[in-house]
């Protein structure tokens, strides 16, 4: 039953001078050390002693006649609430653990005791709280620990299997999903990676993966997934979160994205959000960085205790990786020895149609087949000992270039040329040659295989078409400039009005005439290209200028279609190109939006910042029938439309796309398409960029 204390009086602030016994008992423990209050049945806060108001932060009035609950001192509403329904019964509560809301914000836990009591003839309860926080604190940081030194014993165990089984199978993409999926459950992290440092011919370094976390939600995620898995991807931008892991060989910790200027390094569009991360480089011989081990996504970040207890398994990892390289490079070395294997069986089986050649590590010939006499006019007696120069042309040897194809070869194993050779008699001959190195499985070299093909004939034909076409093309320009002219001038009415018939017949005249005229011209751009002989006059160019120049030149034909032109420029910046050319590419793509658009269509065109630094991109938006992805690849081809009655009707001569990509390139950029069917496409392209100067 509870027990009986007077009713205190309103004057008593938030002590209450005693009349009884119990009262006495209460004043004696409220003036002590514990932690105490009394409320009424429903929570309501009535008094509180010092102890607990040192405990809180709080001032009396912050407590003393508000429900504890609703003023977020008690955050668990559930567990009060059940104290509460206990002091109605008028039952004992005893070492409840409830947690506090300082006033600071911070949270403490008590262990506490309730005793139902009769105050005037309603139900109180007297609280009790004692202090559990450092302890809870203690028990908390124990937990962490035990849970860490769990998961690294688990990470050790995952690592140990998976050296036995990287010894015992050599499948190395396996090894490593497990691997991964261990660190990523023992960390708590969302997602991660395991990935291997290599270097370009030219020294770069980039990242390959091994392993990555199946987090794929949406198409582009799936694919790039799938290409992980089936070839590992590559990363060359190091301007990432893990660049400066393989830059620097130094962990990269953030517990906050926010400010983050690094990218995250080619996720797909949909990818989840970054919110932590760990970049861990892991290290081989001579203390370089080997591969990198990411995460993301942990709650609470990456504490330095987390790191300190995956050091054995980085180190591990270093150990797989490192045998990862070389059972590599002995999968590469048995393969060119299969090659070489392959090759020598081609050269005793023999093909009449080629010259086959074993060379000397020294370039000269120690075997061929009768295609070689056939070819070089030399029997096999004439050519035993003979450097293969003497093959060449006098020009070719004066450069050096037999040496040059031995080096190649040697060096990267292979060397395929094309160019004139001479025979016993002198006679030239155009011929393909591929030069093979032979390697023994020491990785000795031992000679070389060399491939010729006589392909004078095909040489021949090519040249005699490109001189055919430029001629054509050249001899046409001229009478069809002046054809175009003459309908021009009758078209508008020099001669005096024409009949509607005849007006129109000289029209459609006119119009096919400028239809040739652009072909022509195409063809001329495309054998300039080809030639290498178009030259750009580089300037500094402003986009918006140029995108309103263009605008402006096909605003008839937009209004002609019904089609809105409209332009947005949300980057600074200058291109880097030559002016005509840049407008040519941008003439060709909003000519190609307008005719693909339907009536009172839009077609915008933006510049914002490029897909890489130091690029700007333009990108010509339409909301036409859209691109079928298996046909994109055909788009940038000579003399490719799509094979659609629709595409066909629109005319053009099938060379502006290829001629916009070889513009695009040759200044140093990059062209492309994004595109929905029943949406509409993006043609872009990327040019570098700068500040623009003199």
């Amino acid at each position: 039953m509870p027990s009986t204390v007077s009713s205190p009086s309103p004057d008593e602030g938030h002590t209450s001078r005693p009349s009884t016994p119990l009262e006495q008992l209460v004043r004696a423990l409220f003036d002590g050390s514990v932690a105490m209050a009394i409320s009424d049945a429903d929570g309501r806060l009535l008094r509180v002693n010092d102890s607990l108001l040192f405990m809180t932060g709080h001032d009396p009035d912050d407590l003393v006649g508000h429900m504890g609950v609703e003023i977020g001192l008690f955050p668990d509403a559930a567990v009060v609430a059940r104290c509460l329904r206990a002091v109605r019964r008028g039952t004992q509560v005893r070492d409840t653990e409830i947690a506090f809301r300082c006033k600071d914000g911070q949270t403490r836990h008590a262990l506490t005791s309730i005793d139902p009591v009769q105050i005037g003839g309603d139900t109180h309860a007297i609280w009790l709280f004692v202090d559990i926080t450092a302890r809870k604190r203690a028990e908390a940081k124990q937990l962490e620990y035990e849970r860490e030194l769990k998961a690294s014993n688990a990470l050790l165990r995952g690592l140990s299997s998976a050296q036995a089984a990287f010894i015992g199978e050599g499948e190395s993409r396996r090894v490593f999903d497990d691997l991964l999926a261990s660190l990523v459950a023992a960390t708590g992290s969302q997602f991660g990676f395991i990935g291997e440092v290599q270097h370009t011919e030219s020294g770069a370094a980039f990242l390959r993966t091994y392993a990555m976390t199946d987090v794929a939600s949406s198409e582009d995620e799936q694919a790039l997934y799938y290409k992980h898995q089936r070839d590992g991807l590559e990363y060359h931008d190091l301007h990432t979160l893990y660049g400066p892991v393989i830059a620097d060989g130094v962990p990269v910790i953030i517990d906050d994205m926010a400010g983050q200027t690094l990218g995250l390094g080619g996720l797909p569009p949909g990818h989840p959000a970054v919110f932590t991360f760990a970049g861990l480089p892991v290290l081989g011989a001579g203390r370089s960085p080997v591969g990198v081990i990411g995460l993301a996504n942990r709650a609470g970040g990456f504490p330095e205790a987390v790191l300190d207890s995956l050091r054995p398994f980085v180190a591990g990892c270093g150990t797989l990786i490192q045998a990862q390289q070389s059972l590599r490079q002995q999968r590469l070395s048995e393969q060119a020895l299969r090659e070489s294997e392959e090759r020598f069986r081609l050269l005793v089986d023999g093909a009449h149609d080629y010259a086959l050649l074993m060379l000397d590590p020294y370039g000269r010939v120690s075997n061929w087949n009768a295609g070689a006499e056939t070819i070089t006019g030399y029997n096999a007696a004439a050519a035993a000992d003979m450097h293969f120069s003497r093959f060449y042309t006098e020009e070719a040897i004066a450069t050096g270039a037999p040496e040059a194809e031995l080096e190649t070869a040697a060096s990267r194993g292979r060397c395929a040329v094309e160019g004139w050779r001479v025979r016993q008699d002198g006679t030239r001959y155009y011929a393909s040659v591929v030069l093979t190195a032979l390697h023994d499985a020491d990785e000795v070299l031992r000679g070389y295989a060399q491939l010729t093909r006589d392909i004078t004939q095909r040489q021949q034909l090519e040249r005699m078409k490109n001189e055919f076409v430029s001629t054509v093309s050249h001899e046409l320009r001229t009478p069809l400039t002046a054809i175009r002219g003459a309908m021009s001038l009758l078209q508008g009415g020099v001669m005096g009005a024409l009949p509607a018939a005849a007006l129109e017949l000289v029209a459609m005249a006119n119009t096919n005439c400028e239809r040739l005229v652009r072909l022509i011209n195409d063809i001329l751009d495309i054998e300039k290209i080809e030639a290498g002989k178009m030259e750009l006059r580089l300037g500094w160019l402003e986009p918006e200028r140029m995108v309103a120049r263009t605008i402006a030149d096909l605003r008839a034909m937009a209004e002609e279609a019904k089609v809105e032109l409209a332009h947005e420029i949300a980057a600074a910046g200058k291109w880097r190109g030559d002016e005509d050319r840049v407008i040519q590419v941008l003439t060709n793509l909003v000519s190609n939006a307008i005719k693909f658009s339907p009536v009172g269509g839009r077609v915008v065109v933006r510049v914002t910042p490029g897909g890489e630094p130091g690029r700007l991109r333009a990108g010509v938006s339409d909301r036409g029938p859209g691109i079928p992805v298996d046909q994109r690849r055909l788009l940038f081809g000579k003399f490719q439309q799509l094979d659609s009655s629709d595409s066909r009707k629109k005319g053009g001569t099938g060379l502006g796309l290829a001629i916009s990509k070889a513009i695009a390139e040759q200044h140093g950029g990059s062209i492309g398409v994004d595109s929905e069917p029943g949406v509409g496409s993006t043609f872009w392209f990327e040019l570098p960029c700068g500040e623009g100067g003199s």
